[in-house]
């Protein structure tokens, strides 16, 4: 386990509950004597993690602007790597790491954990099974009073989980990408931004991201031709996700929209991270794709940048 502050250390429980933690690789040597002692696992650092052939994988909860370096070590010392969000900070450096790892044959993950959240999961299998109709337009927002960073504007910090989600329910990355955003407290960091993606056939999908608001909410809307879909992760298990079959009376104008009524969706309940580490591992011993592989995260990357590119041309399409 590379990285084990912020996020490392939920990954820490995580795989030693999975009984494979081995060595943890951090620049607090008091972080990693703590966590050795509560979770198991030997202090470490990262060559001797890369020289050590009886270590087969490794997992990059670091900075972001480490990642690409981290990740390619990792690969070249033949390791399966698993590397947390954002994958990489240009889609060029993914774009390297995916065809790395597969000219060796090697897994690469990205940790875009709402991919394996229950909700999600049964959001996307109704949606692919028609139980909506085609999908018109999405809107996910992600909403809190959070970490700051100080190497990450909001777009690379929160977007990815956003932009993923999209990604998989739409099947491909958009025709378009507006973004507008503010800085609120430094000039060169994004504290507030909204992105419009435009797909084929007036499909479309808005995200809206800040880490400065005084509430919380993480919700995904997905509209489609005969329903919607919402799923709302601030909700306990059993109001996740929701299924209305919204509706227009025509008879006697103005149009009355009927809402309909909320069906809750039975869902199992599951610690997401736990789910996506454990996918980590089945591909590994199984050697087939991970959920976010390399080249799920080399997409996202790709659309974070036009992102970027936009915001940066005051909300020009990219």
């Amino acid at each position: 386990m590379v990285g084990c502050g912020y996020w490392g250390k939920n990954l820490v429980r995580n795989f030693a509950e999975l009984g494979v933690l081995d060595a943890l690789v951090d620049s607090s040597e008091a972080r990693m004597r703590d966590l050795s002692e509560r979770h198991g696992g030997r202090p470490a650092s990262f060559e001797e993690v890369l020289s050590d052939d009886s270590i087969g994988a490794i997992v990059i909860a670091t900075p972001g602007a480490a990642h690409f370096s981290q990740a390619l070590a990792g690969l070249e010392a033949g390791k399966h790597v698993y590397v947390e969000k954002p994958f990489t900070l240009t889609a060029v450096d993914a774009e390297t790491l995916v065809a790395r790892a597969e000219a060796w044959g090697l897994t690469l993950m990205v940790g875009h954990i709402l991919r394996h959240h229950m909700a999600f999961a049964t959001l996307a299998s109704l949606v692919a099974a028609g139980s909506i109709g085609r999908v018109r337009h999405i809107v996910s927002t992600r909403f809190n009073l959070g970490k700051i960073l100080e190497d990450e504007d909001v777009v690379w910090a929160l977007g990815p989980h956003d932009t993923s989600m999209v990604i998989a329910l739409l099947g491909a990355e958009p025709l378009r990408v507006t973004c507008h955003g503010d800085c609120f407290f430094r000039p060169d960091i994004t504290d507030v931004a909204t992105l419009r993606l435009s797909y084929p056939d007036n499909a479309s999908a808005e995200i809206r991201l800040s880490w400065i608001s005084p509430y919380k909410e993480h919700k995904l809307t997905v509209w489609g031709e005969t329903g919607v879909l919402i799923f709302d992760d601030t909700k306990p298990w059993e109001e996740k996700l929701v299924l209305r079959r919204m509706g227009l009376d025509w008879s006697n104008p103005p149009v009355n929209p009927d809402p309909g009524t909320a069906q809750p969706i039975a869902l199992a309940a599951d610690e997401p991270l736990k789910a996506e580490c454990r996918n980590f591992l089945d591909s590994v011993a199984r050697s087939t794709p991970p959920l976010t592989d390399g080249r799920e995260g080399l997409a996202v990357t790709r659309l974070l940048e036009r992102a970027t590119a936009s915001l940066a041309a005051a909300g020009a399409p990219r």
